[in-house]
């Protein structure tokens, strides 16, 4: 599997409300966006925490 180096460093830097406002088809945030935005980062968080571990073995 090749990684490129661009999309690395976006996988591994944590969801801010401007990349997420980036996928939405409006400008600002609404007030649902800050909750699915922390639950995004919670899972991407445990996503990475699986990674990690698997790739330890």
């Amino acid at each position: 599997m090749v990684v490129r180096p661009d999309i690395a460093y976006r996988i591994k830097k944590k969801i801010y409300i401007k990349d997420w406002l980036e996928l939405k088809p409006y400008e600002s945030h609404k007030a649902t966006d800050t909750y699915y935005l922390k639950m995004a980062n919670e899972v991407k968080s445990i996503f990475e925490y699986i990674d990690f571990q698997s790739r330890r073995k």
